[in-house]
């Protein structure tokens, strides 16, 4: 009798999975990178980081604003939890419950980040030329790592859009306020992007 349900499961997995390709839906696969393009990401995620930096002592973006220490970070992703590196020794004071490395959904939370700052910078109003020649090759490097990096759906980035759309107001003053929080969010969040990117170019999770 175990023979036959354990016959009959296999059959059932077998015709689910011939269903599938019989109707053309494709079988999710994990989001992972080769080799190739871990050099590729990592290349571009400084190349970020760099940027977002430069930025955030650019007088021209928020000039006559004193930038405050609150920031606009992305916690609907849960980028900085969901890519901590695995520890290897953990002191009986500090002892809990880690999940395992998940490249895959690593990925994903650093995708949606990027995809919300995204938005968020694209969304930005009352923007003079000259702040529009300074964020352009920010969205420009996100829109490589989205390409290259993490084949975002456009779907998921018209959903971002509409997160952000009442972001801004009239005022060019407390756009440009607002605008300072979103790049030292971004920054810090950029920070633990380039930290799990070498994580995952290190391979250390694959072992």
């Amino acid at each position: 009798m175990a023979n036959f349900n354990l016959y009959f499961t296999s059959c059932a997995l077998l015709l689910a999975v011939c269903w599938r390709a019989s109707t053309g839906i494709p079988v999710p696969t994990p989001l992972s990178l080769s080799a190739e393009k871990c050099a590729l990401c990592s290349t571009l995620s400084k190349a970020l980081l760099q940027n977002i930096t430069q930025l955030l002592n650019n007088e021209e973006l928020f000039h006559g604003v004193r930038c405050p220490d609150q920031t606009v970070v992305n916690n609907k992703a849960e980028t900085a939890l969901t890519c901590a590196p695995i520890l290897t020794q953990i002191s009986s004071c500090t002892a809990q419950n880690i999940s395992p490395f998940s490249e895959s959904k690593c990925l994903e939370k650093i995708m949606k980040d990027l995809a919300y700052y995204a938005a968020v910078i694209q969304s930005y109003q009352l923007i003079t030329a000259t702040e529009a020649a300074l964020l352009d090759p920010t969205l420009e490097i996100i829109q490589r790592l989205l390409e290259k990096c993490f084949l975002m759906p456009a779907g998921e980035r018209e959903s971002s859009e509409e997160n952000v759309s009442q972001m801004w107001g009239n005022e060019s003053y407390n756009n440009r306020l607002e605008m300072c929080k979103v790049m030292k969010g971004f920054h810090i969040r950029t920070i633990t992007i380039n930290r799990a990117m070498g994580y995952i170019s290190s391979g250390d999770h694959r072992q």
